[in-house]
């Protein structure tokens, strides 16, 4: 498996597991705090483990379907969006992914609180109370996480993964002594190439450039340490073994 598609995996992996965690945040949350009194009005016999096994398979059966979404579908179609356009786009679509899963959640949920058919008159009235009479609170967090994740992904595409937590820890405002391997690598000719193509076209030459080889550096543990014009430099760690030898596979596959 090629680093890109164990990163991705990696992302998947997280971002699921990440609403799984908020699931069941959740759960204890509505409980306690809105829930408690309707419920135990509504239905006696109903049950905080029922309720929440409940949450955690539909956060990870819906955890699974954005999480996928985003990392293998989304991710390279808003890479050259900027943040914002990202975000507005992907809140629409798992908005619209959400209302989807939250019906055939509102009607499990609000079967076993009726303790009726799905289709009786005091389930089908706990559904519309639900889905329209009130804004879940799962929703907030929900958006939260999108909005996060996004910002993650983005900075993972552009600089490598691992860099934003490292930003969030200070790991760049510490200094510290490494054995590091460096990588120069630029385009030739670029001001022939750049007089050739108007301004923008030439922007949009570079764009696809950086774009194309981020795949080559990520597949051979490179990271991105700085953008310069029409050049790039990579890094990686030294290890004093065959593993040093990624760079030169890297250049050869950018190439």
């Amino acid at each position: 498996m090629k680093g890109i598609q164990v990163i991705r995996f990696r992302q998947w992996l997280t971002i699921t597991l990440s609403y799984v965690v908020a699931g069941v945040f959740f759960t204890l949350y509505d409980y306690s705090t809105f829930h408690t009194p309707l419920i135990e009005k509504i239905s006696p016999n109903f049950s905080l483990l029922n309720y929440l096994l409940l949450n955690v398979i539909g956060s990870l059966v819906g955890g699974m379907f954005i999480s996928a979404l985003m990392v293998y579908f989304l991710q390279d179609r808003f890479r050259e969006k900027s943040y914002g356009y990202s975000i507005l786009m992907l809140l629409i679509i798992v908005i619209a992914m959400m209302f989807l899963f939250g019906i055939p959640y509102y009607m499990t949920m609000s079967a076993q609180l009726s303790d009726k058919s799905i289709t009786s008159r005091e389930t089908l009235a706990l559904i519309r109370k639900q889905m329209f009479r009130q804004i879940d609170p799962g929703w907030y967090i929900v958006l939260l996480l999108v909005t996060l994740q996004q910002l993650g992904l983005q900075v993972s595409n552009k600089f490598g993964p691992g860099v934003l937590w490292k930003m969030v820890k200070g790991t760049y405002n510490k200094p510290k002594i490494e054995n590091r391997i460096f990588m120069f690598a630029d385009l030739n000719d670029s001001t022939t190439i750049a007089e050739t193509l108007s301004d923008e076209r030439y922007h949009q030459f570079l764009r696809n450039f950086f774009g194309n080889i981020t795949y080559s550096i990520l597949d051979y543990g490179g990271e991105i340490y700085q953008y310069l014009g029409d050049g790039i430099i990579i890094v990686w760690k030294y290890y004093g073994d065959e593993r040093d030898l990624q760079c030169i596979d890297c250049f050869f596959d950018m190439k």
